[in-house]
């Protein structure tokens, strides 16, 4: 069996590309040729890093919800091309946060190493999840060369919880602290000052993370100039890219493992077009903390395909 059969073995089929009478997504952008394929995509259905943040859980729903809408988006003048994107399916969880990230670790490991110019996008479940989506690209790469843009209104820098649990407030922490990422490569981008503790926000400041707080972007024109600006600076350095939907506001997303009365603009997605050389040497994307159950009309499982639609058509 080779290599590659073992990793397809590590996942769940993804669901059945719905059939339309006009072309879509799922059935014109997916590929079942790994070869082929410029995007791999995997589901990780799991929560538990959430509840151990003392958040509500319902994100382990959030890879399914997410296809359902992703894969019935319709073709239009902007979209991703044909045959550009390999569903892995959903991860098969293991019995610890940790193994299972471990897990996802040498998959992405693997296909980077495969075929380096292939991307990930990932889809959660918890936000921890994104510990592993980035770790997997860095093997014996220069890690301090990646940067991470992260689209959330907490900072997620928390240190392991009592016992050393982890949970979806750690993920960047540990990267900052255990794979070697700058913390001045750390922009996370939409933070909110009621959502962030005094000590994380100390902790951001000694690290020097390059915060971006919502509270100094109120407006619409504010946060697109900013993430312009932003993106600019990453051109031909190695980045990944994070989006935790709670960034944006509840009546944009209602469906989250944490609502936000405000939040980052939708918006800033429609003007990505114009970084098409900042986007070729994106390595991951991660989408998370969709939790279905706490949805409006698949008003956030939309918001998420919508993101993911945009980011593949650069």
């Amino acid at each position: 069996m080779s290599t590659w059969s073992k990793i397809q073995q590590t996942c769940l089929p993804p669901q059945t590309i719905p059939k339309k009478a006009r072309p879509c997504v799922g059935a014109d952008c997916i590929t079942q040729d790994i070869d082929q394929a410029s995007w791999v995509m995997i589901g990780v259905p799991d929560d538990r890093g959430v509840k151990n943040n003392f958040g509500r859980i319902g994100a382990k729903k959030g890879p399914d919800a997410f296809r359902q809408t992703f894969y019935a988006l319709p073709m239009g003048a902007t979209a991703p091309q044909p045959n550009s994107i390999y569903d892995l399916g959903n991860l098969k969880l293991t019995t610890s946060i940790k193994s299972t990230h471990e897990k996802l670790i040498g998959i992405i490991a693997f296909i980077k190493s495969t075929d380096p110019a292939k991307k990930t996008l990932v889809i959660g479940g918890g936000h921890d999840i994104a510990f592993a989506e980035i770790a997997g690209c860095l093997g014996n790469q220069k890690k301090n060369k990646h940067h991470i843009v992260n689209l959330d209104a907490h900072s997620d820098v928390r240190p392991y919880e009592k016992n050393n649990v982890i949970s979806s407030g750690t993920p960047f922490y540990r990267l900052i602290q255990e794979q070697g990422i700058q913390g001045s490569h750390y922009h996370p981008f939409g933070l909110q000052r009621p959502s962030n503790n005094p000590d994380l926000v100390s902790w951001m400041q000694t690290h020097k993370v390059d915060a971006h707080w919502l509270e100094d972007m109120p407006t619409e024109k504010q946060q697109l100039k900013a993430l312009q600006t932003l993106l600019a600076s990453l051109k031909n350095k190695k980045w990944h890219f994070n989006i935790d939907l709670d960034a944006f506001a509840v009546q944009h997303a209602p469906g989250v493992s944490a609502q936000g009365s405000f939040g980052l603009t939708p918006h800033l997605f429609l003007q990505i077009q114009k970084h098409k050389q900042i986007f070729k040497t994106l390595e991951t994307v991660g989408i998370y903390e969709l939790a279905p159950k706490y949805d409006i009309d698949n008003r956030t499982a939309k918001l998420a395909a919508k993101i993911a639609y945009q980011i593949l058509s650069v």
